[in-house]
């Protein structure tokens, strides 16, 4: 099961939020990880530590075909492997409002 997009997602059944654009996903690994949680491929909650986030953004920059999704995750995933703390911007999205 698809854990971030469509309305079969892990998100939208378990939290109400529906992914739409592969754009969003970037910012959503990155919220899992501040929160400390996200969800397998079962959609049961699991820790989500600096060394899945890494390991879901690479894989989301070689399949993803937005250029805009692949920029976001290279650049989340640069910052994280700099040690860097980085938390998406709120502007983008009305994800977290």
């Amino acid at each position: 099961m698809n854990i971030y997009k469509g309305k079969r997602s892990c998100y939208y059944r378990r939290e109400g939020i529906l992914i739409t654009h592969d754009w969003q996903i970037p910012d959503m690994i990155m919220r899992d990880l501040r929160r400390g949680y996200t969800y397998d491929h079962e959609c049961n909650v699991i820790k989500m530590d600096d060394d899945l986030a890494k390991a879901r953004l690479a894989f989301l920059e070689k399949i993803t075909t937005d250029e805009l999704a692949r920029e976001e995750a290279k650049r989340y995933l640069h910052k994280l492997k700099e040690g860097e703390l980085v938390w998406p911007s709120r502007n983008k999205s009305r994800l977290y409002q």
